[in-house]
């Protein structure tokens, strides 16, 4: 039986793989530099995917940070986020009760972020639910929403040969605008496998603006809709080492995106890969394992576009710290008449 659940876990990550393969090769409508994602999405699937919350069975603490295209100058784009989540009534396969085939488990988790470029900038808190079912033989299935609300601000600082107080293409005054959406997802993980699709921005402008009417009198940026899946298989080639296969792909129905990642683990204690991210950058990335419990991580990509001849690439770092909530039990000492 385990061997049949290592082959079908073997077979659905390939055809996981080609889908997102597929995903991108459909797309035949362009390409556009991606706003606000981190290379390292790996550890930071709650910014997209709300069904990820408590996935893991642990508490996560994750920071992400990104300094893009260094080198270009003033409004070079900059991200930043911070991910919190933690499981309830979690179980994994070996700690399910007798006899049961299905259990139920749910998680919450918080997501920070501050995406900058040029003279604009988003800041965002989306807060997270997941509804997990526990499959004995087939792993787990959860069900996520997410609720988020966004600042966005401008505050242009224009330098022109030509003075643009009277052109009214050209904003000149500060704006600040709240708004709020929602974010659904589906996020499946086995033994060695883990696959996800969701979708951000999910109220549309007409709705999300009336939402915030009360709160804002400026709209938020007419944003479209987003829609991702991601996958990753970890795959045992000896006793020390691992690799780990993952993709992850966005669309908004006019662009498509698609990012290839292959890392190397070595006992369980560092890793290091390469990435590509199609028709956008080529990269590299390293981390290590501490104590079983914190990791570090480092990224490095090149655009191989036309933006290559003004930059000297992008760095991006990655912080985190995981936990269990489960307290170790000592056993209980009985004293016995017969040691007296």
């Amino acid at each position: 039986m385990r061997q049949f659940l290592n082959w079908f876990s073997v077979v659905f990550s390939c055809k996981v793989a080609v889908l997102g393969v597929l995903f991108f090769s459909l797309s035949q409508l362009g390409f556009a530099q991606s706003d606000g994602r981190m290379r390292q999405y790996m550890f930071n699937q709650l910014d997209f995917n709300p069904g990820y919350a408590g996935s893991q069975g642990m508490v996560n603490v994750y920071a992400l940070a990104r300094q893009q295209w260094v080198g270009y100058g003033k409004g070079a784009p900059q991200t930043f986020f911070v991910n919190f989540d933690i499981p309830f009534s979690y179980r994994k396969i070996s700690q399910m009760s007798p006899g049961k085939k299905m259990q139920y488990s749910h998680g919450l988790g918080l997501h920070l972020m501050r995406d900058a470029i040029g003279f604009g900038s988003t800041n965002g808190v989306e807060l997270s639910y997941s509804g997990r079912f526990h499959l004995r033989a087939l792993g787990s299935l959860a069900l996520g929403l997410g609720i988020r609300a966004l600042n966005d601000q401008f505050d242009a600082q224009w330098q022109t040969v030509d003075p643009a107080d009277n052109d009214p293409a050209i904003p000149k005054a500060k704006a600040n605008g709240v708004a709020f959406d929602v974010s659904f997802g589906l996020y499946y993980t086995a033994r060695s496998m883990y696959f996800g699709v969701s979708g951000q921005n999910l109220l549309g402008a007409d709705l999300r603006n009336s939402l915030s009417s009360n709160v804002s009198k400026v709209g938020r940026v007419n944003y479209a809709r987003q829609y991702y899946m991601v996958g990753g298989y970890d795959l045992n080639v000896s006793s020390r080492w691992n690799l780990e296969p993952s993709f992850l792909a966005r669309t908004d129905l006019q662009q498509y995106l698609l990012s290839l990642t292959l890392n190397a683990q070595y006992n369980n204690l560092f890793w290091f890969g390469v990435s590509y991210h199609v028709m956008e950058s080529v990269g590299a990335l390293a981390g290590i394992k501490l104590f079983d419990t914190f990791r570090i991580g480092y990224s490095y990509d090149y655009p191989t576009g036309a933006i290559s001849q003004f930059t000297t690439g992008s760095h991006e770092i990655v912080v985190g710290y995981s936990f269990g909530l489960a307290k170790q039990t000592h056993p209980q000492q009985y004293k016995s008449i017969r040691y007296l």
